[in-house]
């Protein structure tokens, strides 16, 4: 609440009173009742306190201002200080109060904008200072990217090679099979002919000693039967004793 509000030292520090003295006169031709609101809180709130009541009696610096604004129920009059204080033969007063009120705030409006100006200065490092860690952080996740695209490719690539190399090794060691499994045909099929025309040869003398034998076989055949007709012959000339 405003109670509190009065008791922060950020409030004191930034001329808080003072900003609300300088929205009374602000809401002067806008809203009437907004205005006799603030004038309540800076005359209820405010004032009491001995500090507050020195700022809002320094910007106010018209005697006549000051005992109106100031005073009690007791001095009341008739007319509130704010109707009064809106009376046309008023407003030479309200002017150099506000020209007065306006001095008063620029040093703290020049603290706050110096302060705000530090803040955005700050706020536009730290804005900066992530904007550059997350380049950063791209700027290596794209490096981090592209090393493994090209560590990639270059696996792609050896790979390839060697796939190629195996392919060649393959068919060279398919080639060399079949050369050898070639020359072992022929080689067999060599040694098999030799061997059938050697085979053949012993055949072929196996034939001529058996034709001979066969002929050998023959000719004692026909001696034989030669001698014994020879002997049978000569037995039957001789002649038998009786």
């Amino acid at each position: 609440n405003s109670g509190v509000l009065c008791l922060l030292q950020l409030f004191h520090a930034n001329s808080g009173v003072l900003c609300l003295l300088q929205l009374f006169h602000e809401y002067r031709e806008v809203d009437l009742q907004v205005q006799m609101t603030l004038y309540d809180i800076l005359l209820g709130v405010f004032a009491p306190i001995e500090e507050n009541r020195r700022i809002i009696a320094s910007a106010l610096e018209d005697p006549e201002v000051q005992s109106r604004f100031f005073q009690t129920e007791k001095e009341k009059s008739e007319i509130s200080f704010v109707e009064w204080y809106n009376l046309a033969e008023n407003s030479g007063k309200i002017q150099e109060i506000e020209i007065r009120i306006s001095k008063l705030l620029q040093p703290p409006e020049t603290k706050f904008q110096n302060m705000f100006k530090s803040m955005a200065q700050k706020k536009a490092k730290k804005i900066k200072g992530r904007k550059d860690r997350t380049q950063k952080s791209a700027t290596v996740m794209n490096r981090a990217i592209a090393e493994f695209e090209e560590k990639r490719k270059q696996r792609y690539i050896k790979s390839q090679m060697s796939s190629a190399a195996r392919e060649d090794l393959m068919i060279r060691i398919a080639r060399d099979r079949a050369r050898i499994g070639e020359e072992s045909w022929k080689s067999l099929e060599s040694k098999f002919a030799m061997g059938f025309e050697n085979l053949m040869d012993a055949k072929e003398s196996d034939d001529l000693n058996f034709g001979e034998m066969h002929s050998n076989h023959e000719f004692y055949k026909e001696s034989t039967m030669s001698k014994i007709d020879v002997d049978a012959i000569a037995a039957t000339s001789i002649p038998q004793e009786l």
